[in-house]
Parts: C-alpha cells; structure tokens; sequence
C-alpha cells in the first residue's frame, strides 16, 4: 500500500474514535454554508435607505429627487439641511448613505456647467452602501441627461427631420413593364 493509503486509513480511524474532529470536519462546513445561503435568502438589494440634502430647492433638483426615489435600488428616508445632519443619519444605521444636491444646479446645468452631485456612503457596509450608491448614481445621471435634453430642445436648434433626401423625393421614377419572353427582375 502507498504512503497515501497509510496516511488516509490513519486519519479515517482517527475519525472515527473522536468525534470532535468529525463534527469540526462535517457541522461546521455545513452550518457555514446554511449562514452564508441564509444571507442571500431575500435575494438582491432593493429599497436601500438614503438620506438628501437639497441645497438648490430648483425644478431640477426636484426632477433628481423624483428619479432617486423612483429607482427601484434606493428610496428617499429623510431630508436634510446640512451634511452633517445627513453623515449623523448614516452613523445611527437609519440610511446607507446620502446624496447632496450643490446650490445653483439648475442654473449650472443651464449654463452648461457640470456641477458636482456628492454621493457618499457608509464604507462600513460596503455591499449595501456601495449598491445605494450605485443606484443613486444611475437615477442622478438618468435624470440629469434628460434634463439637459430638456433644456436644448428649448434652445434655437434646427430640426432633424428624417427620410428619403430631396434628391430622391423629386426625381421621377416610371415603373419597368415585363417583358413577354422575359421574367421580371
């Protein structure tokens, strides 16, 4: 019999005697795999916490705000004033993280600007805060996209009209006739 053999048969008869070593070997696997499959029992993150601080009160803060609270990863939980306020509903675990919204976003997107939208959250969670801020981010940059299209469509811009070119619209076209002996191409 080979080294291997030798070695295995030892530790099977070793098993066998204590029965510390096999449940160590066996139930604590088995119960780590339950705690970890218990952990995903509800399936994907939804509905995660945040908190906002609206500083610019604009229509186009209050079209983010309604795309924030229409994703379906975060909802609004609380607004507040200031920053602090806001990192003080983070650390008491009543929201994930927060998003703050600068004075003047309105205007600056207007004016062509990019203003800075601050989305920050608990680094101590970070499955759940980063998946909030993931989804905050998205709905931000969703209603920011149409909000400038908002925008330029108010603007003097040409219209894009589609279709078949001028060329092509004008020029007569009689139709072929088949000829007899002929099949029609």
């Amino acid at each position: 019999m080979s080294a291997f053999g030798h070695a295995l048969g030892a530790e099977l008869r070793h098993l066998a005697r204590d029965r510390w070593d096999l449940a160590g070997l066996t139930l604590i696997p088995a119960l780590l795999l339950f705690l970890i499959g218990a952990m995903f029992w509800q399936g994907s993150m939804r509905r995660l916490p945040i908190v906002v601080i609206d500083d610019d009160r604009s229509s186009a803060s209050r079209d983010i705000l309604r795309a924030i609270d229409a994703a379906p990863l975060v909802h609004i939980v609380a607004m507040r004033a200031t920053e602090a306020e806001a990192v003080e509903e983070v650390r008491r675990g009543h929201a994930n993280g927060f998003v703050h919204l600068p004075k003047d976003l309105g205007a600056g997107l207007a004016r062509h600007r990019t203003p800075v939208i601050r989305i920050l959250y608990n680094a101590s969670f970070l499955s759940s805060g980063s998946q909030a801020a993931s989804g905050a981010e998205s709905a931000v940059q969703a209603a920011a996209a149409s909000l400038v299209v908002d925008q330029l469509s108010g603007h003097a811009l040409p219209r894009i009209r589609r279709g078949a070119s001028p060329s092509r619209r004008c020029r007569s076209t009689t139709p072929r006739r088949a000829s007899s002996g002929s099949s029609a191409r």
